[in-house]
């Protein structure tokens, strides 16, 4: 992204105000879902504006279908965010195994017929920073409503995505910052967390503190990923945002550029 030094502040400021006046008239901010709307908008106007080429937080998914170790389709899609399923997983890795593992599926031909097939998905182009997001709402068959569920999720400090990348073999990633959600599926509360570069302790911002506060990562992980922090709002604590960006010294084909 450009340095903050050669963005025109006054301009930054009224634009970031028109875009969340705009969203703000068409989201509920308090309900989860629309804050995961919110939240890609807000991601995409940042790369739209900021990042030039770049794209640091924009990749591309490539999706493989094949049979008898013959290819019958491959797409391509970008993506913003890589949204993780929850289920019953209670560790982040294996969200991401699911996500990408390998489905048997009966493929239908042009003809009508069909054939046991394969469907895979792997990373063509890793991005800069890599955002991923646990799925923590179901959908309440009998009361009709958002349900999140009550996971409590270990999360991953360091990460390796070489597995899941089509022309990689090893992407070393460490978490600097994530979001959790206190709160059910249709209120909560929201706080973030940003690494301190400088002592590797974690930065909490919180709107019902006065200031912002410094922790270790093992107090971050015992009030936050076990019981709700914030009882007024009578929820469970969820990592709802973990961004990720590449370690120095790895090898990956876009830190060698």
């Amino acid at each position: 992204m450009q340095n903050s030094n050669a963005i025109d502040q006054t301009w930054l400021k009224e634009t970031l105000s028109s875009l969340f006046s705009a969203l703000g008239n068409i989201y509920t901010l308090d309900i989860e879902s629309d804050a995961r709307e919110f939240m890609l908008n807000l991601l995409d106007f940042i790369e739209n504006k900021f990042s030039g080429s770049t794209k640091s937080f924009r990749g591309k998914n490539s999706t493989t279908i094949a049979s008898q170790n013959l290819e019958i389709s491959k797409t391509e899609d970008p993506f913003t965010i890589i949204s993780l399923p929850l289920k019953d997983f209670t560790s982040l890795v294996r969200m991401v195994v699911d996500l990408f593992h390998e489905l048997e599926m009966d493929y239908v031909l042009e003809n009508e017929s069909s054939v046991p097939a394969k469907m895979s998905m792997k990373i063509a182009d890793i991005p800069e920073i890599v955002a991923l997001s646990p799925n923590l709402l179901v959908h309440g068959s009998k009361t009709g409503t958002q349900i999140k569920l009550k996971n409590s999720i270990s999360i991953s400090f360091e990460l390796d995505l070489g597995l899941y990348c089509s022309n990689e073999q090893k992407v070393d990633l460490e978490l600097v910052a994530l979001n959790v959600h206190i709160g059910n599926g249709s209120s909560g509360h929201y706080v973030a967390f940003v690494r301190d570069e400088n002592n590797s302790q974690w930065i909490l911002f919180n709107d019902l503190e006065p200031s912002p506060k410094s922790m270790s990562k093992e107090d971050m992980i015992k009030g936050y990923f076990h019981t709700s922090s914030c009882p007024s709002y009578g929820g469970f604590a969820s990592p709802y945002l973990l961004i990720y960006r590449h370690k120095k010294g790895c090898h990956c084909s876009k830190c060698k550029k």
